[in-house]
């Protein structure tokens, strides 16, 4: 995501679309990650393991 932030202000389509897709991905699956990191912070802290 950080590469692509510099082409993200450019004038040219070639390079909004080449560098809007990665992007709009690395949000994605940054923003899935940190749901399934909390997911598993979480837990269920009554359990009792034997």
């Amino acid at each position: 995501m950080i590469y692509c932030l510099p082409f993200l202000f450019s004038s040219s389509m070639k390079d909004l679309v080449g560098a809007g897709f990665p992007f709009v991905g690395g949000a994605i699956i940054a923003s899935a990650g940190l749901i399934a990191l909390s997911n598993l912070a979480k837990g269920d802290r009554n359990v009792v393991v034997r």
